[in-house]
């Protein structure tokens, strides 16, 4: 009876990762588990679209497959970098360096030091770029630049087909597309 009391009771339990190698299909660990043990090649599950590379020291959630030391692998994984104070239904896409995606009510805001989109890309919507006080006259003088570049930049040329137009500027009116200070259009 003892042995069986002990196997289930170990069957979940909480570890510390210390070591990830994350060069095969599936990441192998090396954990601390129960009372300071320590394992090695423990197997790293997840969901399929999304993977990490696991910091050092991570809480996580093993779990022996029949209740097997031998057989333990990671189901979950929790970290202090982890967004906080998220309201019910929000989503956040993070990593250990403070980028992240997240998806709240109406709004997906995406936060990186620098933001890299490859293949195709439509944007079918009316973006806005807002600033405060002396940053939107700034704000609104990089968007024109910017803008301007895109337009005469002969990749953008090469990669876009149909009418492309920029509408920017600057107004406390919600509705500012409709009184924005400068419009271009382009045919490409």
């Amino acid at each position: 009876m003892q042995k069986i009391f002990g196997k289930v009771f170990g069957l979940v339990y909480r570890a510390v990762i210390r070591m990830i190698d994350d060069s095969e299909s599936v990441q192998k660990a090396q954990i601390d588990g129960l009372s300071g043990e320590t394992l090695d090649d423990v197997g790293v599950y997840g969901q399929f679209g999304l993977t990490a590379n696991i910091p050092v020291d991570t809480d996580a959630i093993a779990v022996n497959v029949g209740a097997s030391r031998e057989h333990s692998v990671i189901i979950a994984t929790n970290s202090d970098c982890r967004p906080k104070n998220l309201i019910t239904g929000d989503v956040t896409i993070y990593d250990g360096h403070g980028n992240k995606i997240e998806l709240k009510t109406g709004v997906i805001t995406i936060t990186g030091t620098s933001i890299v989109l490859k293949g195709n890309v439509t944007l079918n919507s009316t973006a806005s770029l807002l600033g405060l006080g002396a940053t939107k006259a700034a704000i609104h003088e990089d968007v024109k630049s910017c803008i301007q570049n895109m337009l005469t930049e002969t990749t953008a040329k090469d990669s876009l087909t149909g009418n492309v137009t920029f509408t920017w500027g600057f107004t406390s009116d919600p509705n500012w597309i409709d009184n924005a200070k400068s419009t271009t259009t382009k045919v490409l």
